[in-house]
């Protein structure tokens, strides 16, 4: 493509974007305590330092194989991440979770049958198959997974056309180990409802109405809960998880879609339409004070909140640009 694909960086508080280095649609994107940002592409996973400069081939794919979901594990020499080398609607189901060495490119494959992979603190992967979570043990210092795997919740929303695209759980796991979840439809339209699970396993489904949810996330202290539903508008909403309040609308102008939490829990960075071309803004999460924009999307584009670094200062967002009557995907952060 022609366009101008990037990955960019804005702060919080506001500012010109900054621009990061050139990536094309980026399948996954995580931002990591060793200040670099990690992302998926076409020949393999990439690496760019939160500073900017040339991406640089950290994991090479293998021939006809699609990577996503990148996520550096403790220790911060091992890349866990999703691996597929078929075609077709399920060839992420098909595909294998697989960690690999930074420094000597050994491989090991973790997982085979599942994709979207997160290492959670409790020392076990959670990963998706078909509609189902499921947790296994994972030995850091062996590199290798223990025993079986555990059906953790059914029923789990992903994304449309993996043929084409990546597989993406809507889930969400909080450093405690707590998920929360959205219930899978056979239509956009469907409402679902909203479930909490905990470590040992139950599911609890929360004590709210069914509505068109998407795009839940806990946040960092697994205290509450932020939830996007479609519909007429497109609305953010807040939770507490004690259940002592009711949920809270959190935006009330145009529509807002994929809160994102800030490390600390105090604000909650989204994308809206409300003053023109979908573009980033962010609101303290108790819904006090007014939402402020950080970045102004030009026409035909669209910008998108991927990650926050880890001290809070800086997101990552993607900016999707529309050609053809299609888009294309950039990727770009700000300092906050």
């Amino acid at each position: 493509s022609n366009l101008d694909q990037q990955i960019k960086k804005i702060a919080v508080s506001g500012g010109a974007p900054v621009t990061l280095g050139d990536a094309s649609n980026p399948f996954g994107m995580s931002w990591e305590a060793d200040e670099t940002i990690l992302f998926g592409q076409p020949n393999g996973v990439m690496r760019v330092s939160e500073n900017g400069g040339t991406p640089e081939l950290a994991i090479e794919a293998l021939e006809g194989e699609q990577v996503h979901g990148p996520q550096l594990l403790p220790g911060e020499n091992w890349v866990l991440f999703s691996s597929t080398t078929v075609a077709g609607n399920s060839r992420w189901d098909e595909g294998n979770v697989v960690a690999e060495s930074l420094e000597t490119g050994e491989r090991r494959v973790l997982i085979v049958g599942g994709s979207d992979a997160q290492y959670v603190q409790t020392g076990h992967l959670v990963y998706a198959l078909e509609n189902v979570l499921f947790a296994i043990a994972f030995d850091l210092g062996r590199m290798e997974v223990v025993g079986g795997p555990v059906s953790v919740v059914e029923g789990v929303e992903r994304a449309n056309s993996p043929n084409s695209n990546t597989r993406t759980g809507h889930f969400s796991v909080s450093e405690e180990g707590n998920l929360v979840y959205v219930e899978g439809g056979s239509a956009l339209e469907l409402e679902r409802t909203l479930a909490l699970v905990d470590r040992s396993g139950p599911s609890e489904r929360l004590d709210l109405p069914p509505n068109q949810y998407v795009s839940p996330r806990l946040s960092p202290d697994g205290r509450r809960l932020a939830v996007q539903t479609d519909g007429d508008r497109s609305v953010i909403w807040t939770y507490d998880l004690s259940g002592g309040t009711a949920i809270q609308r959190l935006t009330l102008d145009g529509n807002s879609f994929r809160p994102v939490w800030s490390p600390d829990g105090e604000r909650i960075a989204f994308a809206s339409d409300r003053n023109g071309p979908i573009s980033l803004y962010w609101q303290n999460a108790d819904g006090s004070g007014i939402a402020e924009q950080l970045t102004t999307a030009e026409e035909g584009t669209a910008h998108w909140p991927e990650a926050w670094s880890p001290d809070g200062q800086t997101l990552v967002y993607k900016v999707e640009r529309s050609a053809n009557a299609g888009w294309n995907a950039i990727a770009n952060e700000m300092d906050l």
